[in-house]
C-alpha cells in the first residue's frame, strides 16, 4: 500500500466485501447493500432514543393519504404467511396476541420461557405499511435475549411454524411466527472465514432487530467469549469463529452478513458442540465405540470433542434402520407341478 493511499472506512469496507461476494451484480442487490449500509450507519451514529421519541414510535398512526388498509395487501401476511390480509386482521395473530394479554394481566412470570431484552418493536399500523417497514440487516450481540430472533423469514432455513410468547424489558408480551437455521458469513479483521450456521432461530415479525443470544451460545453450543476494547471474540474449543464490533454506544454488532435462504452455501461449520453424538451422526451413526476409537488413535484430522457429555442411549434413525422385518404371512396357494405361477402377498390386507 502507498503512502496516500487511505484505508476505506469499516462500514464501506463491509459493503464492498458484500458486493464483491455475490455471485451476480443487479440493480436489486446493489440497492439492497446501500440501503443496509445506510442503515446501520445511521443508527450507530445516532444516540439512543429517548423515552419521548420511543412513546412516539409506541403511537404512529399511518398515513392516511395511502389508505393502505382500505385494500387487500399484494404480500403475504409477516405472521402467519397466509395472503390476502393484514397483520391486524391475522386470525392467528390475534389470537395469540389475546393469550399474550392474558398472561399480562396474570403476571405468569414462569409461563413464558423467552426474553429479547430491551428490543424495538413495530407496532401493527408500521408492520402492514411498507414505507415504515425497514427492519435492520446487521445482528445486535445481545446478553439479555435468550434465544436468537430475527424479522427476517427469507433468512431462514428449514423454517417451521412456531407461536411462543416473548417477553420485553417493558413486559410487553409479543409472539414469534416460526423457527429455523440461519448461514451467516463472518468477517475477520476484513478477511472472510468460514461461515456458520446458527441453530434454533426464532422468527419474531415484530422485531426491529436482529438478536443474537450470547448467553444461549455460552451456555448451550459451548461457546466461550473474550471481551476488549473494541471487539467480542467469540471462540469455540480455543478458535475464534467470528466476532462483534463494539460501537460508541456500547452496543456490539457481527462483523459478517447473514446469507439468504434462497442462496446455496458450502462449508458450514455448526454451531452446536462437538461431542460424541454429533461425530456419531456425522459418520453415518456408527457405534459410539468405533468413534471414540477414532478420537483416541487420532485417525481423523481436526476430529476434536469439545463436550465430553454422555451421548443419549436412545438415537430414533439407529432404531428405525436396524428394525428385523415381521415374518411374511402364510401363504395358502400351493402348487401341482413346476413353473406354475404362484400369488403370494407380503404385505397382508390393505
Amino acid at each position: 500500500m502507498h503512502g496516500n493511499d487511505q484505508v476505506p472506512p469499516r462500514g464501506l469496507q463491509s459493503l464492498l466485501l458484500t458486493l464483491m461476494l455475490s455471485d451476480k451484480l443487479d440493480k436489486a442487490i446493489i440497492s439492497q447493500a446501500f440501503h443496509t449500509e445506510e442503515t446501520q450507519r445511521v443508527r450507530r451514529a445516532a444516540p439512543q432514543l429517548s423515552e419521548v421519541a420511543n412513546k412516539a414510535a409506541t403511537n404512529y398512526q399511518p398515513r392516511k393519504q395511502h389508505n393502505y388498509l382500505s385494500n387487500k395487501p399484494s404480500s403475504p401476511c409477516h405472521f402467519c404467511g397466509k395472503p390476502g390480509h393484514w397483520v391486524k386482521s391475522c386470525k392467528l395473530f390475534l389470537k395469540k396476541h389475546g393469550e399474550g394479554q392474558a398472561i399480562t394481566q396474570a403476571n405468569a412470570a414462569s409461563t413464558i420461557q423467552e426474553s429479547a431484552g430491551k428490543a424495538s418493536i413495530y407496532t401493527l399500523d408500521q408492520l402492514d405499511d411498507p414505507l415504515s417497514h425497514q427492519a435492520n440487516y446487521d445482528w445486535n450481540a445481545d446478553s439479555g435475549a435468550t434465544s436468537h430472533m430475527t424479522p427476517h423469514k427469507h433468512w431462514i432455513r428449514n423454517y417451521k411454524p412456531l407461536y411462543i410468547p416473548i417477553r420485553l424489558a417493558n413486559n410487553t408480551i409479543i409472539y414469534s411466527a416460526g423457527v429455523g437455521n440461519i448461514l451467516f458469513r463472518p468477517f475477520i479483521k476484513g478477511k472472510e472465514t468460514q461461515s456458520l450456521l446458527f441453530t434454533r432461530v426464532l422468527h419474531v415479525p415484530q422485531l426491529q432487530n436482529n438478536l443474537l443470544a450470547v448467553l444461549f451460545l455460552t451456555k448451550h453450543r459451548g461457546y466461550n467469549i473474550h471481551i476488549d476494547a473494541d471487539y467480542l471474540h467469540f471462540r469455540q474449543s480455543s478458535r475464534v469463529l467470528f466476532t462483534a464490533s463494539i460501537t460508541s454506544q456500547n452496543a456490539a454488532f457481527l462483523d459478517g452478513i447473514t446469507v439468504p435462504a434462497c442462496l446455496d452455501s458450502a462449508n458450514l461449520s455448526s454451531t452446536l458442540p462437538l461431542d460424541l453424538s454429533l461425530w456419531h451422526r456425522r459418520f453415518g451413526h456408527s457405534n459410539h465405540d468405533y468413534v471414540k476409537q477414532l478420537i483416541a488413535t487420532d485417525m481423523v484430522t481436526g476430529m476434536t470433542l469439545s463436550n465430553k457429555s454422555k451421548p443419549d442411549p436412545i438415537c430414533e434413525p439407529c432404531l428405525a434402520g436396524k428394525m428385523h422385518a415381521n415374518p411374511f404371512p402364510t401363504s395358502y396357494s400351493r402348487v401341482s407341478q413346476p413353473l406354475e405361477l404362484v400369488h403370494i402377498d407380503f404385505k397382508g390386507p390393505i
